[in-house]
């Protein structure tokens, strides 16, 4: 995470914790010797899980989770995470956002379905009538963007970023409408 971002700090913190040390690599006081061994072992856990980002190539990075300026590349770590568990994250974010959106406590059901993707150029022309129409709700760090067309409220457009970092975009959409799409 870039040294300037608002959350660095608060997050750094909660890894160390989690490791069972302090930011300044010595070991949390309290921690039983069983406690302590079991923090070592997610530490070497989440470590294992990474390896060296030098040799990625930019363009097979997930949007927004790219190289970080400033630091050279054979310093930075990656770590490999399916897509399908990105997708499945992004898919609970926009359902949750949906649910409390204007106090609506709407699920997404049947016959409405639920994509989400990840724009790759955050000008994409496909999202700038969203963008520049869509009132931005935002609590410093993260912000959202719903419109629906007047006619199909039940099938809004989410532009939802994460961090300042991760952009998700979600559509929800009739399985009739999709359909049709799909095979005109």
């Amino acid at each position: 995470m870039p040294e300037n971002h608002p959350l660095r700090s608060e997050l750094t913190e909660k890894v160390y914790r989690a490791c069972g040390m302090g930011r300044d690599g010595k070991p949390i006081p309290g921690l039983s010797d069983k406690e302590r061994e079991e923090r070592m072992k997610y530490a070497k856990r989440l470590l294992s899980s990474t390896r060296p980002a030098g040799d990625l190539d930019e363009h097979d990075l997930f949007p927004g989770f790219g190289f970080h300026l400033g630091y050279p590349r054979e310093i930075q770590r990656a770590t490999l995470i399916p897509e399908n568990l990105v997708t499945e994250v992004a898919s609970k974010v926009v359902r949750g956002i949906e649910y409390i959106q204007k106090g609506s406590q709407r699920y997404i059901e049947a016959p409405y379905q639920l994509h989400v993707f990840f724009p790759k150029n955050p000008n994409d022309l496909s999202l700038q009538e969203v963008r520049s129409k869509c009132k931005i709700f935002s609590d410093g760090t993260n912000t959202i963007q719903r419109g629906a067309d007047p006619e199909k409220p039940l099938e809004p457009i989410y532009i939802i970023r994460l961090w300042n970092q991760w952009e998700i975009c979600g559509v929800v959409m009739h399985e009739e409408r999709y359909r049709l799409l799909l095979n005109p």
